[in-house]
């Protein structure tokens, strides 16, 4: 009997300390992880964001009936630039892991979307900017860094160094100018810096970071940077040289085979086969920048770039006997500068793109002769009769604190044809929609006139109003 009453007790006990414990189950004490009093990155672990808030108006030009307003990042609400920034350092083994996602619309991505004429839905999307791998050394003055995975291409250094240190308002220069497909890409490649000397080489696979998966070319990109940066107490300044060697190794023998990559298109006819020999998938670009940087006061920079896309001969596979069709390799041209001057927390800026192309983007054109090494040569009259186009940026900005600005900004993007002139816009006046220079041109010797009018100008004009915040 006293067996079972002690078993008893014993049971409630048990019971007893079963039910005490579930609060602490449900509601366990906080596991420390990090001291209270240290930022995160004592740690080696930094968590950052930019969000830019914008909204564009596309300026209508009445006069001339252009209405047209595709929908884009450049119209309407949207948020252009916004990053989500993690990494993470281990300094004990001088390594350090980046991975960085960004917000884009899915129009950038896919091409069967309602912006480009698809049935497909058009969200905005999380995707990969950057996610590498770094690893540094230090041989005496001389350092070293070790980058492979997703990263950030050279011609954007000067952004990330804050020379132009508006990218909420507007890309820096050579990115928008086009220098390279995209501002990063999936490759393997090493900085090093030794006093005011700091050298970049690189391999990348060409497509750009929104598309690297080799699907346009089994080629290699080669990046190099070489840039003298001098710094003194309230000033700095940076000379860059830049180039971008597409294409430069990995090509394989099939891919300039008609109708199997954009290399060369099907022409539909079933009776040849078509290559190109390797060298038309081949480009150089070439550019340098000048900096300056006074901390309080301005920013100032200057730069220009060139290309050449290289030509090459076209035979039949089919035909050996045929003559092949040779292309002469093509040429382009930009410039740019700017200038911004500060004063309290107000910004008053200035940018200015030129060169050969459309729309703000840097075009080639067949000039043989004229080449690279007549870049600085405005009395070739052969040269300066190729499509152009100039564009001009104004802004104010308005800095609330450290992490907050807002900013209202104008861009205007004149194109000239090849005459020299401003490019002309035809619209069929019936419907008011945009027609041809040829469409045109034909009424002129036809009984029944389309109704097709010229205007001189189409000037592109956007209002911008962003607001950027950084934590």
């Amino acid at each position: 009997m006293k067996f079972q009453v002690s078993i008893a007790k014993l049971k409630q006990c048990l019971l007893l300390l079963f039910l005490f414990s579930i609060p602490s189950s449900l509601f366990p004490e906080k596991i420390i992880t990090a001291k209270e009093d240290e930022p995160d990155a004592y740690f080696g672990l930094k968590l950052g964001a930019i969000i830019t808030p914008t909204f564009g108006y596309r300026l209508r030009d009445s006069s001339n009936g252009l209405s047209d307003t595709a929908p884009n990042d450049r119209t309407g609400f949207s948020m252009p630039w916004t990053l989500i920034m993690l990494s993470k350092e281990w300094e004990e083994k001088d390594l350090m892991m980046e991975v960085w996602g960004e917000v884009s619309r899915n129009s950038s991505l896919s091409d069967s979307t309602a912006v480009d004429g698809g049935n497909k839905s058009n969200p905005y999307i999380l995707q990969i900017r950057r996610a590498n791998l770094q690893k540094k050394w230090q041989l005496g003055d001389l350092q070293t860094r070790l980058i492979f995975g997703i990263q950030e291409l050279p011609h954007v250094y000067t952004q990330w160094q804050e020379y132009w240190h508006f990218r909420y308002i507007d890309r820096a220069p050579l990115e928008i100018l086009g220098f390279a497909p995209a501002a990063a890409d999936f490759g393997l490649s090493s900085v090093f810096q030794y006093s005011f000397l700091q050298f970049y080489v690189g391999l990348m696979n060409g497509e750009g970071y929104k598309n690297i998966q080799n699907t346009d070319s089994s080629g290699l990109d080669i990046y190099t940077r070489l840039s003298l940066e001098t710094k003194t107490e309230g000033y700095r300044g940076g000379l860059h040289f830049i180039a971008r060697f597409a294409n430069a190794v990995g090509t394989s023998g099939n891919e300039c085979r008609e109708g199997k990559s954009s290399c060369l298109a099907d022409d539909g006819n079933l009776q040849t086969q078509l290559e190109k020999d390797l060298r038309a998938t081949k480009s150089e670009s070439a550019a340098v920048e000048l900096d300056f940087v006074s901390e309080q006061t301005f920013h100032m920079g200057m730069g220009g770039m060139v290309r050449r896309r290289h030509g090459g001969q076209t035979y039949d596979r089919l035909d050996l006997t045929a003559l092949p069709r040779y292309e002469q390799d093509l040429y382009g041209k930009a410039a740019y500068a700017w200038i911004d001057f500060s004063l309290g927390a107000f910004t008053l800026g200035y940018k200015f793109e030129t060169g050969t192309g459309n729309n703000g983007r840097l075009w080639v054109f067949n000039s043989a002769e004229d080449g690279i090494f007549h870049f600085l040569n405005p009395a070739n009259a052969r040269y300066r009769s190729k499509q152009r186009f100039r564009r001009h940026l104004g802004f104010l900005e308005y800095l609330y604190d450290e992490s907050v600005r807002l900013a209202i900004s104008y861009s205007e993007v004149g194109n000239y044809d090849t005459k020299g002139e401003p490019q002309k816009v035809y619209i069929q006046t019936q419907t008011g929609e945009l027609s041809t220079e040829s469409a045109y041109l034909q009424q002129f010797t036809t009984r029944t006139p389309a109704g097709i009018v010229a205007y001189l100008d189409r000037t592109d004009r956007q209002l911008f109003f962003k607001a950027s915040l950084n934590f």
